[in-house]
């Protein structure tokens, strides 16, 4: 059996202290020790394969460096995003014990539970379930639904959403398809909210709901297009890319034209959606940043701070070739 690399082995090998080799993994160098001597120890560690020992860790400090990162559904490429920007915030101080929501909340809770059993140091909550709030130091993201004490990190889609009403007006657009989700999101509803009251008096909208995903919204799609297209319909709106993914494949397979029939618009500009066909317009949330600002906010509370201040990071509407001038009469 290969002999565990311990941090003295590490300290060793570089020429430097236990104590310097704790500073420098733990990111705790800055203005200690000179650039050529971190880099030394880094490159060391990294050669010898060196691991924290977390248990060791737990002992000494009272700390696990685990942090507790729960979302709803790990398929979605948005939470993936977000994922990604909170294990780079996270750095080499903490690991993420990411546990998947599940439809039964009660299988949820037990797998939150059992990620407080492993002793995680703090939660970043980013489902609408108010799990274990307060139990440990807990962030909430993008969920302001959830009444808490608690800091939230939360997306300004109301201002994207106006911008995007002018728009589709400025474009000649009166009449509406919004295909919204079918689960209850505050931030989703007051973006159709802002969109709806951005409209002029003579608009309309035709609100419809589906799940996140493609094959959801395509037949949904395909049932009511045609219809849509007799009413004067000129615009799809989905609240996520996902769905206008789908509305898009179900409006070309059915011989009709984007832009020139129905203009789509997505909602949350996935990598997808630039090289879609036609490339979709659609709003950009900043969702790497969401899961990078929700990390700063709990180092924060980790080092003691007591703030439950909420936190609105912008979006932008992205304007591409799934938009165009509204077609200039309906079928009747």
């Amino acid at each position: 059996m290969t002999q565990r690399v311990t941090l003295a082995n590490v300290a060793t090998a570089a020429g430097v202290s236990s104590a310097v080799v704790s500073l420098v993994l733990r990111g705790k160098d800055q203005g200690r020790f000179s650039a050529e001597t971190v880099s030394r120890v880094k490159a060391v560690s990294a050669e010898l394969g060196y691991r924290v020992d977390r248990r060791a860790r737990s002992l000494a400090t009272g700390t696990s460096g685990l942090i507790g990162v729960v979302v709803p559904d790990i398929s979605n490429p948005f939470y993936g995003t977000l994922l990604d920007g909170i294990v780079t915030e996270l750095g080499e101080d903490y690991q993420a014990v990411i546990v998947a929501a599940h439809k039964d909340s009660a299988v949820t809770r037990r797998n939150v539970a059992s990620a407080l059993d492993l002793g995680i140091d703090g939660l970043l909550l980013a489902t609408t379930e108010q799990f274990e709030i307060g139990v440990v130091p807990t962030v909430v993201l993008d969920q302001p639904e959830v009444k808490s004490d608690a800091p939230h990190v939360n997306i300004d889609v109301e201002s994207s959403a106006r911008i995007l009403a002018n728009y589709l007006t400025h474009l000649g657009h009166r009449r509406f398809a919004y295909i919204q989700v079918s689960h209850r999101s505050d931030t989703l509803a007051a973006r159709s909210t802002a969109f709806t009251d951005e409209l002029p008096d003579d608009a309309e909208v035709e609100f419809l709901s589906c799940p996140i995903d493609l094959e959801a919204a395509a037949s949904l799609t395909v049932e009511r297009a045609f219809s849509w297209y007799r009413a004067g319909i000129t615009a799809v709106v989905c609240a996520t890319d996902l769905q206008a993914y789908g509305a898009l494949s179900a409006i070309l397979e059915l011989g009709l034209k984007v832009p020139e029939e129905f203009s789509v618009i997505g909602g949350d500009d996935l990598p997808f959606s630039t090289v879609s066909n036609p490339p979709l317009t659609t709003v950009r949330i900043p969702t790497g940043d969401l899961g990078r600002q929700a990390v700063q906010r709990l180092r924060e509370l980790l080092a003691g701070s007591t703030s439950s201040q909420v936190e609105n990071l912008p979006t932008r509407l992205i304007i591409r070739k799934s938009t165009g001038p509204a077609r200039s009469a309906a079928v009747s």
